[in-house]
């Protein structure tokens, strides 16, 4: 299922700048592309619900999607590559 909603891309912005992330560090954990996020927090693209649970987690629980928790404290992510688009 996407979801389509400029509340939802703005609420994603907002927790990504509160955890102090970058668009290019929360892409490269949620393993999803630069441009896809930069589109779902814009609202112009629709995510689809596997992408938005893994932003989820990382946003809300600060675990990582491959399950361990924390972050590298040198780069800012858990190290996992983009998927390109």
């Amino acid at each position: 299922m996407a979801i389509n909603d400029s509340a939802t891309g703005g609420a994603i912005r907002d927790r990504r700048k509160a955890q102090g992330l970058s668009q290019e560090a929360l892409a490269r954990e949620a393993n999803c592309s630069l441009s896809m996020l930069r589109l779902l927090e814009g609202g112009y693209r629709p995510g689809e619900s596997d992408v938005l649970e893994r932003l989820e987690m990382i946003l809300t629980n600060d675990v990582r999607p491959d399950g361990e928790s924390g972050r590298d404290v040198a780069t800012g992510y858990g190290g996992r590559r983009c998927a390109e688009a």
